[in-house]
């Protein structure tokens, strides 16, 4: 479990790591664990109880992936609403399904 999330926080950090500007440029050989912005993501990583080691190890076998990286550039396609959103989340059947969850606990 605890490796999941590692492997979860280093994704998002290293993505956010190649956004910065010259960081994507560099060669992909090279190994990212070498970096500045990676050694302060490990450091800031260790100080939340994960090992230095296995950050390392992780970190080691990370690859751009350009697909990501334009991704992330994108601009959002549009923005929506409160009322938008509510549409895409709050169905009949999610609704429903969250009152029987509350009966449920209640009737514990």
């Amino acid at each position: 479990m605890k490796r999941n999330i590692l492997r979860a926080c280093l994704g998002l950090g290293f993505s956010c790591l190649l956004a910065v500007p010259g960081i994507a440029a560099a060669k992909t050989a090279d190994s990212y664990t070498q970096r500045p912005e990676a050694q302060a993501l490990i450091s800031e990583l260790v100080a939340q109880g994960f090992s230095k080691a296995e950050l390392e190890q992780v970190l080691d076998q990370a690859k751009q992936q350009k697909s990501i990286l334009k991704a992330m550039s994108r601009p959002a396609e549009k923005r929506l609403t409160w009322g938008e959103y509510r549409k895409l989340f709050l169905t009949k059947n999610v609704s429903a399904r969250a009152l029987n969850s509350g009966k449920k606990t209640v009737r514990r």
